[in-house]
């Protein structure tokens, strides 16, 4: 019964999460700096699989956009790959919503299915990270490290503290070649941290995210995997 809560929690929220930006020709400036540009990614779930559309623009922050034909995520990052502000837009559903922070205070508002929804966390120290896929970025360096931080789940706007619990350097292979990668484990925080777990791949050299892998279900159930599908070559870096 805790299993399944804990999928719950995690299973279909971290993906979305995980697809957020990607970069090209990037640099190592405290952290491997993306380039704007738009892109596409296919999330497959055992047999069923749709493509997302990514849009990273520059503009004093990072801002992210993240779209397909049903709602649409937006993100604001500071330099440092932090997440300030993000909103969620969902029409059919009637929600709209922003979250913002401000110091050690995280505000959530908005409207949820028709209904108004507001809620207020105090999150400390703890970096806010709603586009995992750029704010990791920040730390693929830190080998051996750890890190926590928090997101919200965009299905149910929970706040969650999640655990960068190992950073490695090692192959990702795929069908057609072997990829010198970073791969970068997150887990929940806590009592939770053994029944979930998400992988990222980061090409070395540049920093290009090029897969995700997570959990989808118990023990038997499909895992959630994300991969580039357009725009983005993935030769492998010298």
């Amino acid at each position: 019964m805790m299993s399944r809560l804990v999928f719950t929690i995690f299973n279909k929220a971290i993906w979305l999460l995980a697809l957020w930006a990607v970069a090209k020709n990037a640099q190592v400036v405290a952290g491997f700096i993306p380039a704007p540009g738009a892109y596409e990614y296919t999330e497959t779930t055992g047999h069923d699989s749709r493509r997302f559309v990514w849009t990273l623009e520059e503009g004093g922050d990072w801002i992210l956009t993240s779209e397909h034909e049903r709602e649409r995520h937006r993100a604001w990052l500071d330099r440092t790959l932090a997440t300030r502000k993000w909103s969620l837009d969902r029409p059919a559903e009637k929600t709209a919503i922003t979250a913002w922070r401000e110091g050690t205070t995280l505000f959530i508002e908005g409207t949820r299915n028709g209904k108004e929804y507001r809620r207020e966390y105090q999150v400390g120290a703890y970096p806010w990270y709603q586009a995992l896929s750029l704010s990791l970025r920040n730390h693929l360096g830190e080998i051996g490290s750890t890190q926590e931080f928090w997101l919200i789940r965009p299905d149910n706007l929970e706040l969650n503290r999640l655990q960068i619990s190992k950073i490695t350097v090692e192959p990702l292979r795929t069908a057609t070649t072997v990829l010198p990668s970073y791969r970068v484990v997150i887990r929940p925080s806590g009592w939770k941290a053994p029944f979930w777990k998400g992988e990222y791949w980061f090409r070395r050299g540049d920093a290009h995210f090029v897969r995700y892998r997570g959990d989808s279900g118990l023990p038997g159930a499909p895992p959630i995997t994300v991969v580039p599908s357009g725009q983005v070559s993935l030769k492998i870096a010298d």
